[in-house]
């Protein structure tokens, strides 16, 4: 097996990360990918590269996992308490008519006493 070189450039890392090089140039260029500067290149180190496999590294939540005994969902498991759409219907369906009867009275808002006066109607010959 070859030794790695200490530096590597882009597309070196991006070999050794199996990615392409463009992508490691923007992980580098969004922080997430540290490197070295030498000659105004920018170098990568193996050991800056494991660092970052190691902090992308996603696991498992482990309370999701465990005991699961069999293959329902979790929305199957246990019956829900929500009371659902039904109710905001039942809310929708109130407001609306709040609203409805308010613009019916004429009010311009449900603190104001004062009714809303007509605008004039501007008449003109359509050709």
């Amino acid at each position: 097996m070859t030794a790695l070189p200490r530096l590597m450039t882009a597309k070196q890392a991006a070999a050794y990360l199996g990615i392409k090089e463009r992508t490691v140039r923007t992980l580098r260029e969004s922080g997430q990918l540290a490197y070295v500067l030498v000659a105004g290149r920018p170098m990568y180190t193996p050991c800056d590269l494991d660092a970052f496999i190691t902090n992308s590294k996603v696991e498992p939540c482990q309370d999701q996992t465990k005991g699961r005994a069999s293959s329902r969902s979790i929305s199957e498991a246990a019956p829900t308490m929500s009371v659902g759409p039904k109710m905001d219907a039942a809310t929708s369906k109130a407001r609306v008519a709040a609203i409805t009867t308010k613009l019916k009275s004429g009010l311009r808002t449900g603190s104001e006493n004062k009714p809303v006066l007509a605008a004039p109607v501007i008449q003109g010959s359509f050709r």
